[in-house]
């Protein structure tokens, strides 16, 4: 009698047992897959956010080389004299010097992982404060950019009344789109415009010296994602 009462017991326990193993499993499984899913989402986030700083790159030395020759525009207008500015020379020079423009930086990808918070689920701290280091350098970039730019604008408007403009269907990217008349060239030789010419020419210094920094920081932003996906 006894015996009979324990094995339903035994049997019901058994069961039990195994139901809940099954949930729990089936829980672990779920954890495991969730687990994949999110490793596999940062994935290629980090491959988005590579294409991001590589586009990112390749424009600031763009503009770095397009600064560099601004400097060397500026070194030719303030070391010559006016007679020896050869016709053309002091157009091509000022229109390096006017070749200025903001730096487009491509932040699409992390701003989603920082608006989602999936930023904080890069498990390599490296990368994460090496990214956000990059970043963080943007409104500076963008500052020193505006400050270069408005000394440039405010060069452009000493001189305009010296440049004759060439007609449009005339234009030529690799020329300039000006020339300068004899009264232009006198202009340069004044103390306030090449005080302008110096003082554009400093901030362009400055602004190519910072974007060698940063490139050189994403540079390393790149190493560090490319090291984790492979």
């Amino acid at each position: 009698m006894t015996d009979s009462k324990i094995i339903p017991w035994k049997r019901i326990f058994i069961e039990a047992a195994a139901v809940v193993a099954s949930i729990l499993l089936a829980f672990a499984i779920d954890a495991w897959w969730q687990e994949s899913q999110k490793q596999e989402d940062i994935h290629l986030s980090l491959e988005r956010l590579s294409d991001n700083l590589k586009t990112t790159l390749l424009d600031l030395q763009t503009d770095v080389g397009m600064l560099e020759q601004s400097w060397v525009a500026a070194q030719i207008l303030i070391n010559s004299k006016q007679s020896e500015l050869a016709r053309g020379s002091a157009e091509t020079a000022l229109a390096e010097l006017f070749d200025t423009r903001i730096p487009i930086v491509e932040s699409a990808e992390y701003k989603s992982l920082t608006s989602t918070g999936m930023l904080r689920d890069i498990s390599n701290a490296n990368i994460v404060a090496s990214v956000t280091s990059v970043y963080e350098q943007v409104p500076y970039l963008q500052s020193l950019s505006s400050s270069s730019g408005g000394a440039v604008r405010d060069l452009r408007e000493m001189v305009a009344t010296s440049l004759v403009y060439q007609e449009l269907g005339g234009f030529e990217s690799i020329q300039p789109v000006f020339t300068l008349s004899d009264e232009g060239r006198e202009l340069l030789m004044r103390t306030d415009i090449r005080a302008k010419i110096v003082e554009a020419a400093w901030l362009m210094s400055l602004q190519a010296s910072y974007y060698r920094h940063t490139i050189s920081n994403i540079e390393d932003a790149i190493e560090l994602i490319e090291g984790e996906l492979h």
